[in-house]
């Protein structure tokens, strides 16, 4: 009988060796960064040779462990190249909610600018025959007086018609800068929004990051655990780091979709933006 227990706990002890072992050289150990040495992985084997089942839950929770690290590692990985996509795309979206309808805008002031100039030799006239009409009246010379208010009333007409055009070259830059201000604004406010998220994530950066300086003492537990054949504390220290590392994980994904809800509110400014 105590010949079989022996076979038994040696089938175990090898089982358990070849599973441990059989992880190292895959790519989530490599990513791993909390792992245990040859010599814990074999005074582990050598501790739980009597317990097969526990020994088959130890090492589930152990490649659970691995499992979870590398999660995390890709979860960053994913989150990094989506931030900084955000961040250029963000960059570039504001430079075009600034630069919205600036050429336009360019045109029409110039179109403003390029209509009163060339109305302006007009206007000096008007006023010219306007302070002329007056002179002549104060002289009360009939003849001047009449030659010169058929022309001021000849010229009024041309004035009125400048006068007109100017105030359209004006009220179409006017309606083009106000309606651009207004989207401008609409943009900004979505934009905005973006500011409330990111402290979000800085909360959840927070919490991860209080779980994760929790993970060394608890591992040092584990380590040392098996260092005294301790089995069963060796398995409760790694549950508690296994937990923490699944909260790690869920605070992980917590961050990456609202990161997520940034590019679809920068995607939604975007589309609103026009071409410039």
């Amino acid at each position: 009988m105590k010949k079989s227990v022996r076979l038994n706990a040696a089938v175990v002890v090898v089982t358990l060796a070849a599973l441990l072992m059989s992880t190292q050289g895959a790519t989530i150990v490599e990513a791993a960064t909390l792992q245990l040495s040859e010599a814990q992985k074999f005074a582990l084997t050598k501790a739980t040779a009597s317990d097969p089942s526990r020994a088959a839950r130890f090492n589930s929770l152990y490649n659970e462990l691995l499992q979870l690290q590398t999660q995390i590692e890709q979860t960053d990985q994913s989150f990094n190249t989506l931030h900084y996509r955000n961040e250029e795309s963000l960059t570039t979206v504001r430079k075009q909610v600034q630069q919205i309808n600036a050429a336009q805008l360019l045109k029409l002031a110039s179109a403003v600018k390029q209509t009163q100039e060339r109305y302006k030799p007009l206007f000096v006239m008007y006023t010219s025959l306007g302070n002329q009409l007056s002179v002549a009246r104060k002289l009360k010379n009939k003849q001047l007086t009449s030659l010169l208010s058929t022309q001021l009333e000849a010229a009024k007409i041309t004035v009125q018609l400048a006068r007109e055009d100017i105030r359209s070259k004006q009220n179409a830059l006017s309606t083009t800068r106000s309606k651009t201000t207004q989207l401008q604004k609409s943009i900004r406010s979505e934009l905005s929004s973006i500011h409330t998220l990111k402290i979000h994530i800085k909360a959840e950066k927070s919490n991860v990051s209080t779980l994760n300086k929790g993970l060394s003492p608890l591992w040092k537990n584990v380590t040392q655990s098996i260092k005294i054949n301790d089995a069963a504390a060796a398995y409760n220290a790694l549950s508690q780091v296994t937990s923490k590392l699944r909260q790690m994980e869920s605070g992980k994904q917590k961050i990456i979709t609202i990161e997520r809800k940034i590019e679809t509110i920068i995607q939604s400014a975007k589309s609103k933006t026009p071409a410039v």
